[in-house]
């Protein structure tokens, strides 16, 4: 069973992408973003970086969420943290990168939630 989950958020700069991965074991990571990355050769070749042996991680998946709206990228990443949590699975958020609408609502429910939080300096 997956157990350590990692919600990511999508960022241009591909290491942000994978630096909580390099730093940290997750078995399972979701990437949350205001594009269609998830149809792009980029995601496809991050989901294929993460899952190799050295990595580890056994699941990839993205969602993407309303841009320029609080609120429906509030209630989408609660929706996937609950899921996660009625899962079995410990949560994890990784803010390296993103845009300033999602780490605002994971501000929100970080607080509802008690879940961990980290940032990777990629300098």
């Amino acid at each position: 069973m997956i157990k350590n989950t990692v919600i990511e958020f999508y960022d241009e700069e591909p290491i942000a992408n994978i630096s909580a991965c390099l730093r940290y074991k997750f078995e399972r990571v979701i990437f949350v973003g205001f594009s269609e990355w998830n149809n792009t050769d980029e995601y496809k070749a991050v989901k294929h970086f993460l899952q190799k042996d050295e990595i580890g991680v056994k699941e990839v998946m993205y969602y993407e969420l309303t841009p320029n709206s609080l609120a429906n990228s509030t209630q989408k990443i609660k929706k996937i943290i609950e899921n996660e949590i009625e899962q079995g699975r410990q949560c994890f958020f990784d803010i390296t990168g993103g845009e300033e609408i999602a780490l605002v609502a994971i501000g929100i429910l970080m607080q509802q939630y008690d879940l961990p939080l980290h940032q990777i300096n990629i300098a």
